[in-house]
């Protein structure tokens, strides 16, 4: 179909079309579909000139031919992040445009993510308006500030925002990891992994053993691998989002959540509960949506042993969706319940008087009795 491995190398270095780049025409926050055919997929360009997204480079493509007609020459790959020239079909090495795969993809180094929340310079979009990374504005797409207001609040939320700053699926992570627990998560660290495709972190995940014959698992921690490039349409949006709205690199003020409530609407979980126009119970959501991520994320780690290898059979998920086993999301939000029972004063008529004097169990009684000596009070 078209040529996407094919790369003139003789001409990699620069582009003398720069200078028709119009940044304020650009805007990433919408899903990579083809103006022309109306199609998706993983070959989706944008023209730097005029914003628009057209599919393929090759020859009779749309993005070719826009190229030719409209002497739009510069692109950029909305899934890779490189920059082509058309219709000459080479690709551009600038460090002028790493501003705008920053706006695309934004990533954070480890000195970034541990200065976020000491941050209080404000950061400058293109169009001279000032605004605080990770406290934007959110666009409300038809009654989805029940969403918007469930983003806001996991957003700042420190272990989760780390492991999501950590693990954007664009990161090189055979040359470095971005070590997101720092102060925030004591209990979670990430190490460099052998891979470009992934991390390892520590994990406490359930073990087989039980305390004596009670029912309450004992936890342990475990080496798990995990490949960003594997979560579920719903993980990565949200990803997305986290990124976008810490970054301080973005062109636009605002957020647009396009692709993340696109993602809620198509999630076959869904059973139309949550669906745009529609205003959302905000605890029923939230409960969905870690649910979700829990899901999501689990399917995209694997248990590792101490050298980093990938463990034959074994699996942090197991069994079906009633008994999945630990996560970030269970590590970060799953609490502990504390039950005291309170017995009812004894009304027995053979009870001898000293015998219920010295009954001090609470009961609905004696509230009522220190409730009358404060109102008398």
């Amino acid at each position: 179909m078209t040529d996407e491995t094919t790369t003139n190398t003789n001409n990699t270095q620069g582009c003398p079309y720069l200078d028709t780049i119009n940044r304020t025409s650009l805007d990433f926050d919408f899903e990579p579909t083809c103006s022309i055919t109306l199609s998706s997929g993983t070959h989706i360009y944008c023209c730097l000139v005029c914003g628009k997204n057209f599919r393929g480079k090759g020859k009779q493509s749309p993005a070719y031919i826009h190229a030719i007609n409209e002497n739009h020459y510069v692109y950029i790959h909305l899934t890779h992040g490189t920059f082509w020239c058309l219709p000459d079909n080479y690709q551009i090495f600038d460090s002028s445009l790493n501003d705008i795969k920053e706006a695309l993809q934004p990533t954070f180094s480890k000195d970034e993510m541990s200065n976020l929340d000491k941050q209080t310079v404000l950061s400058r979009d293109l169009f001279g308006k000032r605004y605080l990374p990770g406290f934007v504005g959110l666009n409300n797409l038809k009654k989805t500030d029940g969403y918007n207001a469930t983003l806001q609040a996991l957003a700042h939320v420190k272990p989760l925002r780390a492991f999501f700053l950590a693990c954007s699926e664009y990161n090189d992570y055979s040359s470095s990891v971005a070590d997101g627990n720092g102060d925030a998560n004591k209990n979670t660290s990430f190490h460099d992994a052998s891979s470009s495709s992934g991390f390892i972190m520590n994990l406490k995940v359930p073990s087989k053993k039980r305390k004596h014959s009670g029912t309450t698992k004992i936890m342990k921690t475990k080496q798990v691998f995990i490949n960003p490039k594997n979560f579920t349409p719903i993980v990565k949006s949200f990803g997305e989002m986290i990124r976008k709205m810490w970054s301080n690199k973005r062109f636009k003020s605002t957020v647009d959540p396009h692709l993340f409530i696109q993602a809620i609407y198509t999630t076959a979980a869904n059973n139309d509960k949550f669906v745009i126009g529609k205003q959302c119970e905000v605890s029923d959501f939230i409960c969905w949506l870690l649910h979700q991520l829990h899901i999501g994320i689990m399917k995209a780690t694997t248990v590792v042993d101490s050298k980093g290898n990938k463990k034959k059979g074994e699996n942090v998920v197991v069994g079906k969706s009633a008994s999945i086993s630990s996560s970030i999301i269970h590590e970060i939000f799953q609490g502990a319940v504390e039950i005291m029972t309170c017995q009812p004063k004894s009304t027995d008529k053979n009870q001898s008087s000293n015998e219920l004097l010295n009954d001090d169990r609470l009961g609905s009684d004696d509230e009522q009795e220190e409730k009358a000596k404060e109102e008398s009070l």
